[in-house]
């Protein structure tokens, strides 16, 4: 799921790249600048209609910001920092019902 203000191939193909198979984009200017009012209901909504394994999202100030009011309006876990290819590592939200444990595993 990519919320931005504005889409572009590249970061598609960037998502591509980091494993991503399928990618829900929600496009619209008013989610440049961030504020969790406008993002955490706009991704809320489509998380719920979609029923994603997870949400994964950089360690960021911002972003754990988010995904913890993301976690808390779905009633989703929220987990820690997961390892990565060096650039920081990632926090998650599972939609509820579902573990708040994963294992990463490099391709």
């Amino acid at each position: 799921m990519w919320l931005t203000d504005k889409a572009g191939d590249d970061g598609l193909k960037q998502l591509g790249a980091w494993g991503a198979t399928k990618v829900w984009v929600l496009e619209n200017a008013a989610f440049a600048p961030y504020m969790g009012e406008i993002w955490v209901p706009a991704l809320a909504e489509l998380a719920a209609k979609e029923s994603p394994k997870a949400i994964f999202a950089p360690v960021t100030s911002r972003m754990r910001e988010f995904v913890a009011r993301l976690a808390a309006r779905l009633g989703a876990g929220l987990g820690r920092r997961f390892g990565g290819d060096g650039d920081g590592g990632a926090t998650s939200s599972w939609p509820r019902g579902r573990s708040t444990r994963a294992s990463c595993s490099q391709r």
